[in-house]
Parts: structure tokens; sequence; C-alpha cells
């Protein structure tokens, strides 16, 4: 059992779940982080990846777009609960669980817990970042949420641990296509009712500066030292690859073409210019209301795509679906129905 702390009912919160509410926005966004563990791994930090994180996040699914920045946290959790005990409550161990995309124990080690939105920051200010403005309340939508091990209260912060969490942070923010400081404290962002990450004793040559008598640690202070370290990690790593340029992106639904239908399901999905998808996800079960509704507003936004389903087999299928969930009267999906 974890004594995690760094958690409160308002961490839930996002605003964009007002608009889901009101049908004035999908359930689900079509962006999923699967890439997180291969991306992680590729820059030379250790990974362990927790059972189903690549279908795991808050009640609204995916993300809209991709991440503006990433958030940095601290568990408020005991030297105890470091590594297994922490991910495991972050992860599903608590009733708001997801609590954070990822986890970064004393040693270092980064444990990859959810690729979909996450309630890791909850209520706090707007905030502008390269790529856009995440709005008040908006954070747990709009960004990578990251929890470090430490009780925020004085505990060592080692130093393996703290390089970590910069290459952490350099790494996904170039993924996403931001500078490599877009990022927020969670005290920067909610500062009425958070401190993390907190506390000066730090090991290493960077000494946060801090900002109060908790000792949360100096954003800018933060964003600084990410540029100071941008040069050492583009000359240490291999080139991270980028996700499609989201100017030539757009949302497509994919049904049957032929007349009559080869199947019934429908897909959607990101494509490129040449309408070619990067992943398909499956709406869900077209008999079920909620289903209904969902496509009901994504056809009002997105445009159609019918196809054979020969076309389908040039599509990847989103890994948090397998093709034996996909209900189909007219057609059994199987694996070869989807690119590998």
């Amino acid at each position: 059992m974890s004594d995690y702390g760094d958690f409160s009912i308002d961490d839930v919160y996002d605003k964009r779940d007002e608009l889901i509410a009101q049908r004035r926005a999908p359930k689900s966004g079509p962006i999923w982080l699967t890439g997180m563990a291969d991306i992680l791994r590729l820059v030379g930090l250790d990974v362990i990846e927790m059972d189903g994180w690549q279908t795991r996040s808050r009640s609204s699914g995916g993300y809209a777009d991709w991440p503006l920045c990433v958030m940095w946290h601290h568990t408020a959790s005991g030297i105890s609960s470091d590594g297994w005990n922490d991910a495991n409550y972050i992860a599903t161990g608590s009733g708001d669980a997801p609590l954070s995309n990822l986890y970064i124990n004393r040693t270092g080690t980064v444990w990859v817990v959810a690729a979909g939105a996450t309630n890791t920051n909850g209520k706090g200010k707007s905030i502008a970042f390269s790529r856009g403005t995440v709005p008040a309340d908006g954070m747990n939508t709009r960004a990578l949420g990251i929890e470090c091990g430490n009780n925020g209260v004085g505990e060592f912060w080692p130093e393996e641990q703290i390089n970590a969490m910069f290459r952490t942070n350099i790494a996904m923010n170039l993924w996403f296509g931001n500078r490599v400081d877009d990022l927020s404290t969670h005290n920067f962002y909610a500062p009425d009712r958070k401190i993390d990450p907190a506390t000066d004793n730090v090991g290493g040559n960077w000494i946060p500066s801090t900002v109060n008598s908790s000792r949360s640690w100096d954003r800018q202070d933060i964003r600084n030292e990410c540029v100071r370290r941008f040069d050492a990690f583009i000359n240490d790593s291999q080139p991270i690859p980028p996700h499609p340029n989201e100017d030539d992106l757009a949302i497509r639904i994919f049904e049957s073409q032929s007349d009559p239908r080869e199947f019934n399901a429908v897909f959607y999905g990101y494509v490129d210019g040449q309408d070619r998808s990067i992943e398909l996800q499956w709406t869900g079960d077209g008999d079920d209301p909620a289903v209904q509704e969902r496509l009901a507003i994504m056809r009002e936004n997105f445009e159609t795509r019918n196809v054979l389903l020969a076309g389908i087999k040039n599509n990847r299928l989103h890994p948090k679906h397998k093709p034996s969930d996909i209900r189909d009267s007219l057609h059994v999906w199987t694996d070869s129905d989807f690119a590998p």
C-alpha cells in the first residue's frame, strides 16, 4: 500500500469535461501516447511498462491534440513506497486513477502508466506555451503528467532521479513538437493549493531556486536548466522520431464503401495529406445509444471516407482495441485485417 499524498479531489477536474457533458466535444480524443516507452528507451532511460498502460486514461479518454507541455509533480510519498507501490497506486490503486502518465522513482527508472489523459493536475490557472495556451482548469487534458517519488518535505532528491526527470521532459516535449522548456510545476499552475515539486535538497550540479517557504522549485529555473541540458541531450541521444506534423493531419471517419456493404463497423483516426491513416480506432458498438450520440457529434465535425475492406488493411488498429472485440454483423475482424 502506498502512502502517496500528492492527490486531492480538485486534481480530477478538467474544464473539457463540461464540453463532453454538453455533447460539444467527443468523449475520447484520438491521440494516445503509445510511443512513450519506445521514445524513453531511445534516449537511454530505464523503463518499466505497467500492464494495460496503452489503453489507460481518465474518463475523457485520449488527447484531443498533442500535449502542450509536461507537468512536474512529486508524489508526497515516503521512500518505503518507492517503485511498485507508488506506480501501482498511480495506475490503478486510487479510485480516481490514473494519476499521471509517467512515474519516476528514486533510482531514475521511468514507469509508463497511462497513454491517455490523466487526473494529475486539476484546477489551476491558464498558462501559455509555445504551441498554444492551456485554459484555466484545463491542464489534465492538455498536458503530460509526471509524478516523481519524493516526500516533498526535505527528503533528498538523488542525482540519477533528477537527470531522468530532465531527460524525460526534454524527450517528451521534442516528440510532441514543443520547446524543451514547455513545462510547468504543479505549484506554478495551482499555487494556492500545491507546493510540488519542492525542497532544494538535491543531488548533482543543479540546485533549484525556490519560491516560497515550502521551497517549491522555481519554474523558470527548471526551464533554464532544460535549455542548458539540451545540447548534451542531443549529442548523446538517438534522434527522436517526430509525430506527424499536426498541420498536415485531419480526423476522418472510415466506413464501408461497397454496396452491399462489406462491414458495419465504423472507425476513425488521424490521416495525413494523402488520406493515409496513422492508427484506426473503433467507434464502438453501433447499437449502443451512447456510441450513436458520439458518432453523430463526430459526423458534424469530421469528414467521412468510404473505403473497401481491402483499404482497411493499410492501417494499424489502435492497441486499445483487439480485432476480436469489434462487433460486426457482416464481418469477423482478425489481425489479418489490419497492418502489423
